[in-house]
């Protein structure tokens, strides 16, 4: 097997348990909002690390300061507010559930790259988008809207907006060019500045004294986040970017097979029944036709 191959799987094996660890602290009364500090700290520092041993750190002085504000924008909007987002739906739904909906990332970013790229909209990309959030129609509803839970619908709702973060961050991010371990680096800095703001202002600190909540953090951070973007990029410039990129949906399945060993989740047949609408709508947007109307 081709390095970059284990490169991928090594980056969506670790992507696989990001969500159940961030279940697993909520569960043990750490806030959303502390979690997204410490481990955007942690993160912060490891990139700053990766990008000075991998030689990139001289990169920093070819930006402007438009380039730094756009760049900063990004960072709040694809890091703090998404990782927002996303820790509260984690939070008030199962792990499997928010990540499934996470994972409409993918047509949220097709949308948003029509908008604001002014790429093609097709009748196709409006199947998978339709699909998709039918997906989400029945995780949410599990089969039977007449008892559908309002606390969860908004969880739904957070794990939806986080999608419409990571795609509008994905669509700005392709437009602009830039070093991306420089760019990463700066996206969690932003979003350990923004996250410390608001938990300056709350006064929801609460502090690590327990070393197993500490290596959860560490493992959010330092793993999920810098090692396993690390990873990821070693393959996509080492490898086929289309093939690569497939392995990423195996994701949210890693995800229901940790949240069963982490967690004890039984598996939900209605958030799997609503992955499969999900990944089918992604699947119909990006296979190669000859022809599109």
């Amino acid at each position: 097997m081709k390095k970059e191959y284990i490169f991928a799987a090594g980056a969506v094996v670790i992507w696989g348990t990001l969500t159940p660890v961030s279940k697993l602290l909520f569960n043990n009364a750490l806030p959303e909002m502390e979690l997204l500090f410490l481990s955007s700290a942690a993160a912060s520092a490891a990139l700053l690390l990766i990008t000075a041993f991998s030689g990139n750190l001289k990169h920093f002085k070819e930006y402007t300061p438009a380039d730094l504000l756009a760049l900063i924008l990004f960072g709040f909007i694809g890091i703090f507010l998404y990782t927002a987002f996303y820790n509260f739906g984690i939070a008030v739904l199962s792990s499997q559930e928010a990540c499934i909906i996470n994972y409409l990332w993918p047509v949220t970013t097709v949308i948003f790259c029509c908008i604001i790229l002014k790429e093609r909209f097709t009748l196709r990309k409006l199947a998978a988008a339709a699909i998709s959030f039918s997906g989400i129609v029945v995780i949410a509803t599990r089969g039977d809207f007449s008892s559908l839970d309002l606390s969860n619908l908004k969880g739904v709702f957070a794990c939806f907006a986080a999608a419409l973060c990571y795609g509008l961050f994905s669509a700005l991010n392709k437009k602009k060019s830039s070093n991306q371990f420089c760019a990463m680096t700066i996206y969690y800095i932003v979003s350990t500045a923004a996250s410390g703001l608001v938990l300056l202002f709350t006064g929801e600190f609460i502090p690590v004294e327990s070393a197993f909540t500490a290596a959860g953090i560490i493992w959010i951070g330092v793993f999920a986040n810098a090692a396993g973007y690390l990873l990821w990029c070693l393959a996509l410039v080492g490898g086929d970017t289309a093939k690569i990129s497939n392995i990423a949906f195996f994701t949210p399945f890693l995800t229901i097979v940790s949240a069963r060993i982490i967690l004890g989740e039984e598996i939900n047949i209605f958030a799997f029944i609503g992955l499969l609408m999900i990944l089918f709508g992604v699947f119909i947007q990006t296979v190669k036709i000859k022809r599109e109307y």
